[in-house]
């Protein structure tokens, strides 16, 4: 059974065909041509106990003129059941299309991609099937804000929790800016949660103006500042007293964000930065703060820079 991840994931990755084409295109050294998704292969068990499985992405390409399929498994860890229906996914592809078949297994960890590098020897004496494993090592860094979202998730995936996941989720923020509101929910999930958390909470920081707080950091952040802010628009008791509490609990939120971010980059405020940050009313302010914050070299710097 798929779990949400992986079937989020390859919602993704089905969306950008070109992807493929210059992905596979380098890692396979040849050039591709007219690349399409092909009728998915399956195996079944017998008509008995049929038992349908089904490969993650299946394409059909030509290459130097000949047809080629290209059956595509996105592996996330290790699984040894692979191992058994693998090479009977590359037969049914052989079978159903008539044309040369290659089986490539995705993969964004190093340890995942050695296991999954290994052949799969069919019997005493006979043949074995080669993976040809598309790994990390395989996957660009892309920190082009111009990139698609998909190229930008495939990076994310494999280079996150590395020293380019600031770059990383910077670019994402600008691509991301440009899709419809459902496939940027499941876009924004997939690279926020394939990011290092310091990358992670910069990346929120700069999407905080019109992201939906789905990440746990901002929701609790945001729901912390809004309970402050409902207990003193009950104390005054008055639509006054409920305002002064909305505008409130913004502030603890945007005091609350700037000290997670700056902590997460290792910059701990003194007990003078505290009293300056809690003293400080205008939440204008507060917001540029807060977006300093993830670049900033200290909190000094931060106010220095949005004055």
């Amino acid at each position: 059974m798929l779990s949400a991840e992986h079937e989020a994931l390859l919602e993704v990755l089905r969306r950008d065909l070109t992807l493929w084409r210059r992905l596979l295109g380098r890692f396979l050294d040849v050039a591709l041509d007219e690349i399409t998704l092909a009728e998915p292969v399956s195996e079944s068990l017998g008509p008995v106990v049929p038992v349908e499985r089904r490969a993650d992405i299946v394409l059909s390409a030509l290459r130097a003129s000949e047809r080629l399929v290209i059956v595509l498994e996105v592996q996330l860890r290790r699984d040894p059941e692979k191992r058994w229906v693998w090479p009977t996914y590359l037969a049914a592809a052989r079978d159903r299309h008539r044309s040369a078949a290659i089986l490539v297994v995705v993969v964004f960890d190093l340890g995942v991609a050695r296991w999954a590098a290994e052949p799969i020897v069919l019997g005493p004496g006979l043949s074995a099937v080669h993976p040809l494993v598309l790994g990390p090592e395989d996957i660009p860094v892309v920190t082009d804000p111009g990139a698609s979202a998909e190229e930008l998730v495939i990076s994310a995936l494999a280079h996150g929790r590395g020293g380019e996941g600031m770059l990383i989720g910077e670019a994402a923020v600008a691509s991301l800016a440009r899709l419809d509101t459902d496939p940027r929910r499941i876009y924004t999930d997939l690279i926020l949660s394939a990011l290092a958390p310091a990358a992670q909470r910069h990346m929120e920081t700069l999407m905080r103006s019109n992201y939906a707080y789905q990440s746990d950091l901002f929701r609790r952040l945001v729901s912390e500042g809004r309970q402050e802010g409902l207990e003193v628009g009950r104390q005054e008791g008055r639509e006054e007293g409920r305002e002064k509490g909305r505008e409130e609990g913004w502030r603890a939120a945007l005091r609350a964000g700037v000290v997670a971010v700056l902590e997460a980059r290792g910059i701990v405020l003194t007990i003078d930065e505290h009293l300056r940050l809690g003293a400080e009313q205008d939440l204008v302010t507060l917001q540029r703060w807060l977006t300093q914050a993830a670049t900033a070299r200290s909190f000094a710097e931060a106010m220095r820079a949005s004055a």
